[in-house]
């Protein structure tokens, strides 16, 4: 009789289970490694966005206020005239074309140094409630801005821009008239008039008012303009406005001589506000026309906050809020004589600080801390209910914080 061999015909049931438990052992610490180099990838990459918003803010911010105060060749300090106040009586008051100090600020209320602010939810619509900042947000800044974040107003020169000469000057005129040559131009060009870099290179520039100077004074001015943004050829004075942002006379008080210069002013805000994509942003505000002409610029930033270095004679004695600046005014310092005291002019220095995110599940779920401070302020952002007690929307955040002197203070 015939034997048939004995052949294996597939592998055991233990020998399958044995086999699949090993597979699934493989798959799991591939998967492991996988979601933790992802987790890594995520984070280096929220890290790298991170940075680059530092950088973008101070790359931003800086120039800007280091030039606050600037006008040409001479400061807002030697400013003679400045006929585009819109509260001349109350300069220290803030209102759009107030040029009566390089810098302004606003407080929101409950942020002051050593405080709590809860932020109710991350992208929050703006807040049009001006009483929710100290002092109160005016000047139509108001409905801009999120709540709990403070509000930072620049006054100089527009960063980057090189004042053009004035070679003819008629003041026996009213309005005043400067007639200024354009860039290249031997003679004096039809407008808009042209302002360039240093060198010389025609710069496109929204221009809230300008200034003639002659370094030993200054005035400052909104110009009769074609458009919103083109200022006519020779420049005069604007009309008088009522809305805040006009000039309060067509008259220049004093006299200039042939060959003064003049510079494109510009009113500038820096805050936090509602962006796109579901994340706050820091924006940029310039006074163009007596509207504010508002651009988000980093995504990502969750709040701000400013304190401001006061002093006489440019140095700097201590760091306050908004708040406590303009509380200086029914309070002066030691040493000041003239009155009425506008304390936004012995701001010194800006120490400014911002809490910034990064991308969607950079870090992992309710792994954040519930509390971050910037500036000695304690910035609570939502959470969900107990028993979780940190944010869990999976971003990276850093506080980051720069303190910028301004360099017009002691010219």
């Amino acid at each position: 009789m015939r034997r048939t061999p004995n052949h294996s015909l597939g592998f055991s049931l233990v020998e399958l289970m044995v086999a699949i438990a090993i597979g699934l052992i493989v798959l799991a610490g591939i998967a492991t490694v996988f979601m933790a180099q992802r987790q890594v990838v995520s984070s280096s990459s929220a890290q790298g966005a991170i940075q680059n918003a530092d950088n973008a803010i101070s790359a931003i911010l800086s120039p800007a206020i280091r030039g606050a105060g600037f006008t040409g060749c001479g400061t807002l300090a030697n400013a003679g005239d400045r006929v585009s106040y819109s509260t001349s009586a109350t300069p220290w008051v803030f209102s759009r074309g107030n040029f009566s100090a390089p810098v302004f600020g606003f407080d929101a209320n409950g942020t002051d140094a050593g405080g709590n602010y809860a932020i109710t939810a991350l992208n929050a619509a703006n807040d049009g409630n001006s009483g929710d900042w100290t002092p109160a947000l005016t000047g139509n800044l108001s409905g801009l801005t999120e709540q709990g974040s403070d509000v930072l107003v620049l006054n100089g020169e527009a960063p980057g821009t090189h004042p053009v000469g004035v070679p003819l000057v008629d003041q026996s005129s009213t309005p005043n008239t400067f007639t200024v040559y354009n860039a290249g131009a031997s003679n004096p060009n039809a407008s808009p008039i042209q302002f360039t870099d240093a060198n010389g290179n025609v710069l496109s520039v929204l221009v809230s008012a300008v200034a003639v100077s002659d370094c030993a004074k200054s005035s400052i001015f909104v110009p009769a303009m074609t458009s919103s943004t083109a200022i006519s050829n020779p420049v005069t004075v604007g009309p008088i406005g009522n809305n805040g942002a006009g000039n309060v006379s067509q008259q220049i008080a004093p006299v200039y001589q042939d060959g003064v210069q003049l510079a494109p002013m510009q009113q500038v805000a820096y805050f936090v506000g509602q962006g796109h994509g579901g994340q706050s942003a820091l924006y940029q505000a310039v006074l163009v026309g007596g509207q504010w002409n508002s651009q988000e610029l980093i995504p990502g930033v969750d709040n701000m906050q400013v304190l401001y270095g006061v002093g006489l004679n440019g140095q700097i004695t201590q760091y306050l809020s908004a708040a406590g600046v303009q509380a200086l005014q029914a309070n002066p310092p030691a040493g000041v004589t003239s009155l009425p005291f506008n304390p936004w002019t012995i701001v010194n220095s800006i120490r400014i600080g911002f809490l910034i995110e990064g991308g969607l599940g950079s870090v992992p779920a309710n792994s954040n801390p519930t509390i971050w401070s910037v500036l000695g302020t304690n910035i609570t952002l939502p959470h969900p209910p107990p028993p979780i007690t940190a944010p869990n929307d999976t971003r990276l955040r850093h506080v980051y914080v720069m303190t910028i002197n301004l360099r017009n203070t002691t010219l």
